[in-house]
């Protein structure tokens, strides 16, 4: 697949906020997330080499070095994306051509941009309604009309929640007053929300789970961490790459629920040997910390949820 038009000049911002963005995704979807690119460079080339397995390397270069974020969701399996990034319009008219496998199909009924382009035999429509987005859903339309009227769009999301709601709490954030480092800590991380967080964890666990847990949802983050800040007796020798705190807020049915579910954790981690911090966040939330992963651990579960 050629990527090459990725090349270009440099990117631009696009008024749309990140709020915006995440507003635009489709409603009430199992699967959330928001992923920094140039932050996350190891697991953006390894995600697009798993997904594209036939990508020449350079050319994952050039695509993971264009994009700035990418705001994904799935819903009844279908996955919906918006990326932002640099995709100039001199570069798409050069490589989207259909000696290079790829289809412009032009509909007046597509909002914004009138057409989009197919690549091949793949189920995804893509589409770029400015020189800074791109949009890939297998109905872009959808995305297309979200984005044609974000300014009347209400401002909730999932991801927007975790934000406001949980991380005032990042003890990472209680420690640097420094506004700037703060903003670049938040810039790094990968969040996520899941509606089934149990779906999530089985595939996982390679086995089934020895005690049934009252949880619903997750929200939750991945933060790049340092080799220095850890006790590397503890991880993984063939570990590669870049190492990721979790932390991660459980929710549960009720305020009723606290207790077993967290008696439930102790022994799950217990069986699991893992030495995982947890307690309430509130009456209806479990806190989770000191959970690392590396970054091939990262990817996998990635392939896993967006399927």
């Amino acid at each position: 697949m050629p990527w090459f038009f990725l090349i270009g000049c440099a990117s631009q911002r696009d008024m749309v906020s990140e709020i915006d963005y995440l507003s635009m995704l489709p409603e009430d979807a199992e699967i959330y997330l928001r992923f920094p690119v140039q932050e996350n460079q190891g697991i953006a080339s390894k995600l697009i080499a798993s997904l594209v397995p036939k990508m020449e390397e350079r050319d994952v270069e050039k695509l993971q070095g264009r994009f700035h974020s990418i705001y994904v969701a799935v819903k009844d399996s279908e996955l919906s994306a918006i990326a932002t990034g640099s995709f100039p319009k001199m570069g798409l008219s050069f490589v989207l051509k259909e000696k290079n496998g790829w289809k412009k199909v032009k509909d007046d009924t597509v909002p914004v941009t009138g057409l989009y382009y197919q690549y091949q035999d793949l189920p995804f429509q893509i589409a770029f309604p400015n020189s800074s987005t791109m949009m890939i859903s297998s109905q872009v339309n959808v995305l297309l009309t979200a984005y044609n009227s974000f300014e009347y769009l209400p401002k909730t999301n999932p991801l927007a929640e975790y934000s406001s709601e949980y991380r005032q709490g990042n003890p990472a954030l209680i420690q640097n007053s420094d506004e700037n480092s703060s903003q670049d800590f938040f810039n790094q991380t990968i969040d996520f929300y899941v509606d089934d967080v149990i779906s999530l964890i089985v595939p996982f666990l390679k086995k089934n789970l020895p005690i049934k847990l009252p949880l619903t949802d997750l929200y939750g983050e991945f933060s790049p961490v340092d080799y220095a800040d850890l006790d590397l007796s503890v991880m993984d020798e063939d570990a590669e790459g870049r190492l990721y705190s979790f932390t991660g807020y459980l929710g549960l049915p009720d305020s009723r629920a606290m207790k077993p579910a967290l008696a439930a954790l102790k022994i799950l981690f217990r069986t699991l040997g893992l030495n995982v911090e947890y307690s309430s966040f509130n009456d209806d939330t479990i806190k989770v910390t000191g959970l690392i992963v590396s970054e091939k651990d990262l990817v996998a579960l990635l392939n896993k949820s967006l399927g």
